[in-house]
């Protein structure tokens, strides 16, 4: 009987542990202007954001083929600013080249995808 519970438990954990980490999290903004994901350059235009399964990437993608993904550098301490519903990407701008550099995400601690050493600005989208 007491072998029974064990497993029953250990089944219960499991199913809670996936469905934690196989929750996907998608969020859209209209993004003006080219800029860069990893090695990509991307066009203007309307993008998906997509944590994907097990939380190491970005999946973003646009129309066409327009699409790249991004590697999660490491988390973000949360944003002051933001509200627990509010949602957006940040570009680090340098020049006319924009870089894909974080995602902050509803409720949640931001995503750092990017860094420059280089004199830049920030460039903030809100998402959808």
């Amino acid at each position: 009987m007491r072998t029974k519970i064990m497993v029953s438990l250990g089944i219960l954990l499991l199913l809670a542990g996936v469905s934690l980490f196989g929750e996907l999290v998608s969020i859209k903004a209209t993004i003006e202007f080219p800029f860069m994901v990893q090695d990509k350059t991307l066009a203007p235009g309307q993008y998906e954001f997509t944590r994907v399964e097990g939380g190491m990437a970005f999946r973003i993608l646009g129309e066409g083929k327009n699409e790249a993904t991004a590697i999660i550098i490491t988390r973000l301490s949360g944003d002051m600013r933001a509200s627990a519903k509010s949602a957006y990407v940040v570009f680090d701008t340098i020049g006319d080249s924009n870089t894909l550099a974080e995602i902050w995400l509803p409720g949640e601690d931001g995503y750092l995808l990017a860094g420059t050493k280089a004199a830049h600005t920030h460039t903030t989208v809100p998402m959808k």
